[in-house]
């Protein structure tokens, strides 16, 4: 219902626009870009003059954790609130959203009022946080090498893409004062994603398998440039993508 509302809107706003029904035909380039703007304006317009954020406040609350860690922090930026934000929520794009990431839930959390509510994961396809872009990812037989269904930060974004996944979970410790001690222990792991298909890299041999058609190559690149994976695994894998694509842009 939500949708029907927002489209039956963005079509009477896009009717409006000034020779809309006898150019369209005639659209040059510039006007194309003229109307895409139009558009993104639009639905912000929308976003703000209807308050639409109802859709996304419909999740249920978020309480966040009934003790304190030790070490470590469930949030992606612990040091922060909440900072503002995008989203793609059942298909819609929301801008300058006020948002918070829990990657040991795996959860997207939002502010509704005073209340923290955590977002419906299924229906996010996409969001972003100050400069960091998470996907969400099912588990299947095109990306059975993912560990789970979640949402998977990008780091790199070509036709060969880099993807990361931060897995936290609690670790406990009796204590005489607290009863117990909590802290969160992080593991990360990493992905290339070739040709749609998502593969797990656990070390450099993974690296040259998935790009092996320029394997050579990248050996030669890792020992110029002095790559050890075990030292810097990220870079490794980050240096060694973009070199790829340099290497096959042409094709």
């Amino acid at each position: 219902m939500e949708n029907n509302c927002f489209v039956s809107w963005l079509i009477t706003v896009f009717l409006s626009l000034p020779a809309f029904n006898s150019s369209i035909a005639q659209m040059t380039q510039n006007d194309s870009a003229f109307y895409r703007s139009a558009i993104s304006n639009a639905i912000d317009q929308y976003h703000s003059s209807s308050g639409d954020q109802n859709a996304l406040f419909n999740g249920s609350l978020y309480y966040g954790y009934p003790f304190r860690f030790k070490q470590g922090n469930a949030l992606f930026f612990p040091d922060t609130l909440l900072l503002r934000g995008s989203v793609v929520y059942d298909g819609i794009r929301y801008n300058d959203i006020a948002l918070e990431y829990d990657n040991m839930q795996d959860l997207v959390i939002t502010q509704d009022s005073l209340y923290w509510v955590q977002l419906n994961s299924k229906k996010i396809n996409e969001f972003e946080l100050a400069g960091h872009q998470f996907v969400r990812l099912e588990k299947n037989d095109l990306n059975h090498q993912i560990p789970v269904t979640g949402f998977y930060e990008i780091l790199y974004n070509a036709r060969t893409s880099v993807l990361k996944k931060e897995i936290k979970s609690i670790h406990e410790e009796p204590s005489i004062v607290e009863g117990l001690e909590r802290s969160v222990v992080t593991s990360t792991v990493y992905f290339i994603k070739k040709n749609g298909i998502i593969y797990t890299v656990k070390g450099e041999d993974d690296i040259l398998n998935i790009l092996q058609d320029k394997s050579k190559d990248l050996r030669q690149f890792m020992k110029n440039n002095k790559l050890k994976f075990r030292k810097d695994k990220e870079n490794v894998i980050l240096q060694s993508v973009m070199y790829y694509e340099q290497l096959t842009k042409q094709i």
